[in-house]
């Protein structure tokens, strides 16, 4: 799930190829296009943090959250996901865990860099 309001949430697939995130309008990849997200992230070449929360009794539709914190020019923007058990928020969370931090202008996107610090 991706949240697109205050307490708005919709069945969106998340993909991860290396520092790249991306979602889609659709629940599943399969009924998307691959090469057309409607949002993309390269948590690369942005300050992120990675935040994990179990959060009961909020709008959410499960309390699996994990956040992604973006700093740009003192501001902050965050990407929600929310999912579905603890072993897909665990995932999630490691793997996004790996780019926290400022961005990373050594990596080459070849799968060699360090991550965000």
């Amino acid at each position: 799930f991706g949240r697109n309001a205050e307490n708005n949430w919709v069945k969106r697939c998340f993909t991860l190829h290396g520092p790249i995130l991306c979602y889609y309008d659709t629940p599943t990849l399969l009924s998307s296009d691959p090469s057309r997200p409607r949002g993309r992230l390269n948590l690369s070449k942005e300050e992120t943090r990675a935040e994990m929360s179990t959060k009961y009794g909020t709008t959410s539709p499960t309390e699996f959250l994990v956040n992604v914190n973006i700093y740009v020019l003192g501001s902050k923007r965050k990407w929600e996901l929310c999912c579905l058990n603890s072993d897909d928020q665990r995932r999630w969370y490691d793997a996004l865990k790996v780019w926290d931090g400022q961005p990373d202008l050594s990596y080459d996107g070849e799968g060699g860099g360090s991550g965000g610090g």
